[in-house]
């Protein structure tokens, strides 16, 4: 009987589990997207820090530097409550426009009022942030040397730095003549088709990252990409004791273009990496933990401030 009992219990559990509807499940929690726009952030956040660490800012320096930080952070906040308030009324402005235009309908003043009123509601946000983020640039360009302006204008966006360069303050330069020396001694010891592989290798990747990094234009990207590739080739046929001797100087005459051959950034171009870099938000919080572990006060945010002064309230 109690066996009886025991299967008739189990027959029961496994019909409510087999019976019991999909909602009812504990709810999962949604998968976090990795997608091109949360790469391209994580990737500006990594570029921030890296050239944060390369200015070596001073206590005072990173205190005042907080300050216009806390700023840009409520800017970028407030605008993403704006959408989050307003963009939903946009994007349904948006799709009616769209289907009206799909059928091939014409576009009336009332429609076109509409849908430029949800828009510029959204580019009001936009607009009080740019306003906010000229401010904070002259005054973040104010607490910052001139030696500390030159490595900003001479930074050029990296993730990782390369191992080898020496100093520091260099970090987001292309930098590392080590790097080309391997190069060619790898390349003078390849056979004929191995060796036209390698090369073209390195010559779409230079000319990838002038493309990208530095928004070279066609004509100028290859003219020199085909005098680098010229310069390979003459380089290989040297002999070994010459080689040898000139090594360092025949890498740098291969080397990619890099901001120490090409003029620091001035004026808006200067400001756009300021702007970019050092006054992303994301930077917060290396700023607080250096200042913390160093014992240095530090000042703290409205918000953090007013949620203090409700707990002692309470």
């Amino acid at each position: 009987m109690r066996n009886r009992t025991m299967i008739l219990f189990l027959l029961f559990t496994l019909f409510l589990a087999a019976t019991v509807p999909a909602w009812a499940s504990p709810a999962k929690a949604p998968q976090k997207s990795y997608g091109p726009l949360e790469i391209s952030r994580k990737k500006l956040d990594i570029e921030s820090l890296n050239l944060l660490r390369a200015l070596t800012l001073s206590h005072t320096q990173m205190k005042e530097l907080l300050v216009l930080l806390y700023e840009a952070d409520l800017e970028e906040r407030e605008v993403l409550l704006g959408y989050k308030k307003d963009g939903l009324h946009a994007w349904k402005m948006l799709e009616m426009l769209e289907g009206k235009i799909n059928r091939g309908e014409s576009i009336d003043v009332p429609t076109e009022e509409d849908v430029w009123f949800a828009l510029g509601t959204l580019y009001e946000y936009e607009f009080d942030q740019y306003r906010t983020a000229q401010v904070l640039t002259r005054k973040a360009v104010g607490l910052l040397s001139e030696n500390q302006l030159q490595i900003i204008g001479e930074y050029m966006p990296c993730v990782v730095p390369w191992s080898t360069v020496k100093s520091p303050e260099r970090i987001g330069q292309s930098g590392s003549i080590e790097k080309l020396e391997k190069m060619l001694d790898r390349l003078r010891k390849l056979k004929k088709e191995e060796y036209a592989r390698e090369k073209r290798m390195f010559l779409v990747e230079l000319d990838w990252r002038m493309r990208i990094d530095r928004h070279e234009d066609d004509r100028v990207r290859q003219v020199l990409v085909r005098e680098i590739d010229q310069k390979i080739d003459e380089i290989c046929r040297l002999g070994e004791e010459e080689y040898q001797i000139r090594k360092t100087e025949l890498a740098q005459g291969v080397r990619p273009p890099d901001l120490e051959i090409l003029p620091p950034r001035v004026g808006e171009d200067l400001d756009r990496f300021v702007e970019l870099y050092v006054l992303n938000p994301h930077n917060i919080k290396y700023l607080q933990a250096q200042l913390k572990k160093e014992g240095v006060s530090f000042p703290l945010p409205d918000d953090v401030i007013d949620q203090d002064i409700d707990k002692k309230v309470d």
